[in-house]
């Protein structure tokens, strides 16, 4: 994917929101992404009595996960070249979580290979053991598309000129004709 179409789709990410939709929502997630499409940036805001201790979001490739600085980083296979994803997040020490109405930023690079902008899941623990799962602006693997396009383009390529030499050879092909030379 090049650069133009990297930089549109993180315009129009940049402003994603992810938020449960019922009054009882437990956490609100800002969540973004810069117009290189390899920087992210989380704000959890916590509408829930119980303090958050726990912010987990998949990825895929991340190279750096930053996590408030009193909390124990989560961060498990980075630099994926598998198509497998990863965990991005902390968990907060003992008594450190994040209280109602405060909010913590945690944020997360790629690597220099880059990936796909979409939705992805990000999982939230509280104190008392609940948990909340919302969809967020994240980094994806690439489709099956993405990730063999010049593969399918080159068989189709090589199928169209198999094709074309297949027709041309039916249809308008040369005819080569043996002579006798007498012998002297």
């Amino acid at each position: 994917m090049n650069l133009a179409w990297k930089s549109a789709i993180a315009m129009c990410l940049m402003a994603s929101v992810g938020v449960l939709a019922d009054g009882d929502a437990k956490v609100q997630v800002d969540g973004s992404v810069d117009a290189s499409a390899h920087n992210y940036e989380w704000t959890v805001t916590n509408l829930h009595e119980s303090p958050i201790v726990s912010v987990e979001v998949e990825h895929f490739r991340g190279d750096t996960c930053v996590q408030p600085s009193d909390w124990d980083q989560t961060f498990t296979n980075k630099h994926s070249i598998d198509g497998s994803t990863g965990l991005c997040g902390g968990k907060a020490p003992t008594n450190r979580g994040i209280r109602k109405g405060r909010s913590k930023k945690f944020q997360m690079r790629i690597g220099q290979m880059g990936a796909p902008v979409g939705q992805g899941p990000m999982t939230i623990t509280f104190a008392d053991g609940s948990t909340v799962t919302i969809m967020t602006t994240v980094s994806i693997p690439p489709s099956v598309l993405e990730r063999y396009a010049t593969l399918f383009g080159m068989g189709g390529l090589v199928l169209i000129v198999v094709l074309f030499k297949l027709i041309k050879g039916a249809v308008g092909g040369r005819r080569v004709t043996a002579t006798e030379t007498p012998d002297a």
